[in-house]
């Protein structure tokens, strides 16, 4: 557990150094890489080191608030993370989409708006309701009271639907890698001596023109009427 904690603090400083010390590394898209590292660094730090305490004494040994703490920073950080993959998502979207658009779009006050609302929002779901108590159920309170060595992250049902409608944070993302795998699906690169070898049997070269469509999953009326271009 020690030799992962210290190698996601230096792994994500290493990022962070790097993108400081290289001017070519300063970009828009890099921004959000470096918040996102601080985000993971500060789990390393704040959440996994209290995690291996519980492990290596088999009891919580911090008192009723920082139990609270530490839960509220788990759930924090790792929203923080969630939340910056989709910005990069989002980023990586106009930059490869819309390339002329996305000089005018992603602007430093854009971004900064971004970076403050991906850590801004996360706040709401956890510190709000773990330390107004509404995210678990009275049972699990009065198991705590009686039992202050035991730090229990169990919440209600409301509070589980509501992670699922965070989760749900994942299908942009994947939305948009899908349009952007459309956008860039690979041609056919067709073959000139075939199509001339072919051209006395329409029937072969319609087949042709099938299997190679059939293949690459488009452009079959590109290719079948402009047999010479690449």
């Amino acid at each position: 557990m020690v030799s992962i904690i210290i190698g996601a603090i230096l792994g994500n400083l290493l990022v962070i150094v790097s993108v400081m010390r290289h001017r070519k590394l300063r970009i828009i898209t890099n921004y959000f890489v470096v918040s996102l590292a601080f985000a993971d660094m500060l789990v390393a730090v704040a959440v996994m080191t209290f995690n291996a305490s519980v492990q290596l004494t088999g009891r919580w040994n911090f008192g009723y608030f920082m139990c609270d703490a530490w839960n509220s920073l788990d759930v924090y950080f790792s929203s923080a993370s969630i939340l910056h993959l989709c910005c990069i998502s989002v980023d990586r979207y106009y930059a490869i989409v819309k390339p002329l658009k996305y000089p005018i779009n992603m602007t430093k006050k854009v971004v900064a708006f971004m970076l403050f609302a991906t850590w801004a929002s996360p706040a709401l779901i956890s510190f709000v309701p773990i330390f107004f108590g509404w995210y678990t159920t009275e049972e699990n309170q009065g198991f705590r009271n009686q039992h202050p060595d035991v730090c229990e992250f169990k919440v209600n049902i409301w509070r589980s639907i509501e992670k699922l409608q965070f989760g749900k944070t994942s299908l942009p993302m994947i939305e948009i890698f899908r349009k952007v795998s459309r956008r860039h699906r690979p041609r056919p690169r067709v073959c000139r001596a075939c199509f001339s070898e072919l051209k006395p049997f329409p029937l072969l070269l319609l087949f042709y023109n099938f299997s190679i469509n059939l293949y690459f999953r488009g452009g079959f009326r590109e290719t079948f009427f402009q047999p010479g271009k690449k």
